[in-house]
This record gives structure tokens, sequence and C-alpha cells, in this order.
């Protein structure tokens, strides 16, 4: 019995390695395409906000900010204050390049949400937005210390 909770427990395998460019290049080349449903999702993102936004001031936080596509999509529709968080430098790198001119709204953090402390210091945030950063955690055992982080 003790083994079969020891093999529940572990975190699920990830063949691919975000920190190293080609790796995370081919991830983004391939998360749009194949997965046409993301426009409705980063629309529907982008509704939200609006709505949460509206009239006033608004600073958000992403997780897991991967190459832009969902700050892209919020920032060509909104004016905020946008920070995005994510492990991978060349992500970030993507990112800067996918967003143009929107690169310059945005706040860019290098941090692992695995790290306990990955929000030391950010300040508050109207509003915490992620696509798929506690499915990239791999475990959902993880997820309840991201949320109670976040809150």
């Amino acid at each position: 019995m003790e083994t079969h909770h020891f093999l529940m427990e572990q975190d699920v395998p990830v063949s691919v390695d975000y920190r190293i460019f080609e790796h995370a290049q081919k991830w983004s080349a391939s998360a749009l395409g194949g997965r046409p449903w993301r426009a409705e999702m980063f629309a529907l993102f982008t509704a939200i906000l609006s709505r949460e936004c509206a009239g006033r001031e608004c600073r958000v936080l992403e997780l897991g900010s991967g190459p832009g596509f969902l700050a892209r999509q919020i920032l060509s529709t909104l004016d905020l204050e946008y920070v995005a968080l994510d492990f991978s430098a060349p992500m970030h790198d993507m990112a800067r390049h996918h967003l143009g001119d929107l690169a310059t709204q945005v706040q860019f953090v290098e941090r692992s949400l695995r790290d306990p402390a990955w929000n030391a210091g950010l300040g508050e945030f109207d509003d915490v937005i992620t696509n798929q950063a506690v499915h990239e955690w791999r475990h959902k055992r993880h997820a309840p210390l991201l949320h109670a982080q976040v809150r």
C-alpha cells in the first residue's frame, strides 16, 4: 500500500525544459496552432478584466506568462499595469518579441512558483490570472499552496 501511495505522489514527468530556448520556442510554436480554443479563452480573460477594471486603475499579475500570448490579447484591449511572472528567461524573451511595443507596459519577473517566496515583494494586485501555470506544476498537491499564496 505504501508503494502505491508513493507512486501517486510523484509529479508527472515532463519532457520540455522551458529554460532551454529551443524547447520553449518549440512549445510556443505549437501552442496556438494545436490549441485553437485558446483564442476564445483569451477573449474571455479580456472581457472579465474589462469588467473588473472598468473606470479605475488596475494591476494584474499573470502567473506562468510564457511567450506573451495572453498578455498581448489583454494589453491590445486594456490599459492596465501588467506583471508577467514566469520561471523561464527564454519565455520572457519570446514575450518581449511577441508583444513588440506593448512590452513597455509589462514588468517581467523571473521566478519559479515552486519557490515558497515567489510572491515576495510583488505587492498587491487587483486580479491574478493564469492560463496553465497550475497544470505545469505536474501534480495537484502543489495547487493548494499556490492558491493560498495568491489569496
